[in-house]
């Protein structure tokens, strides 16, 4: 009687373990897609995998960065957006990330730099969405910088926009990005059916004992 109890609580813990590595497996499935910024490069292209907004972005490579105004990117090639009112610009880029856990916290890493051209190096930065929460990037500057954000996930699927805006008046403001990157930031709180999973494995263990 004792060894089949064994056996029934080395089948529990068997189950639970792989249930957990299944859900740990899924809690870091999100990813963002083309995170260079590759596609056809010239004026008016969106990125691989990536939609725009009303009006187009523009796709520059190492070898033509400097025909927009921008320094040599890190990496490849990049996306550029103009704001062209103080608060908002109307050109963006979005896509869907999947494999999200609710209350998880989510690392936005991305470069960015603005271009030095005649009328278009006013100052500026990205609103950055997640799903429902907005935050602002830094102020670009000319050389090219790396930054990150942390944001909190609300549902298993939500949208990643980058939006430029003016940070100061003047003419227009050309943003570039480039290397966009999501990481998990430490553990999410264990949610209730976590917590009552554990309980149920602690009842069903002392049961069978």
């Amino acid at each position: 009687m004792k060894t089949q109890n064994i056996k029934n609580s080395n089948k529990i813990i068997t189950v639970f373990t792989s249930t957990m590595l299944t859900l740990t497996a899924y809690v870091n499935a999100q990813t963002a897609t083309n995170s260079g910024m590759t596609g056809t490069a010239g004026n008016g292209n969106t990125p691989t995998d990536w939609s725009s907004g009303a009006t187009t972005p523009d796709i520059y490579t190492p070898s033509t960065a400097t025909s927009g105004g921008f320094s040599t990117p890190p990496d490849g090639s990049f996306v550029a957006m103009i704001a062209t009112t103080t608060n908002s610009g109307t050109e963006y880029i979005q896509q869907s990330i999947s494999g999200l856990t609710d209350g998880q916290q989510y690392e936005i890493h991305y470069d960015f730099a603005r271009s030095n051209a005649n009328t278009l190096n006013t100052p500026g930065a990205f609103d950055i969405t997640f799903g429902s929460q907005t935050l602002s990037s830094g102020v670009a500057e000319i050389a090219w910088n790396q930054e990150s954000l942390i944001f909190i996930a609300t549902t298993e699927i939500q949208t990643l926009r980058f939006s430029p805006k003016k940070a100061s008046s003047g003419f227009a403001s050309y943003l570039g990005l480039d290397n966009v990157t999501i990481t998990t930031k430490g553990v999410p709180e264990p949610s209730s059916a976590a917590l009552l999973g554990l309980g149920s494995l602690g009842l069903l263990i002392r049961r069978n004992r």
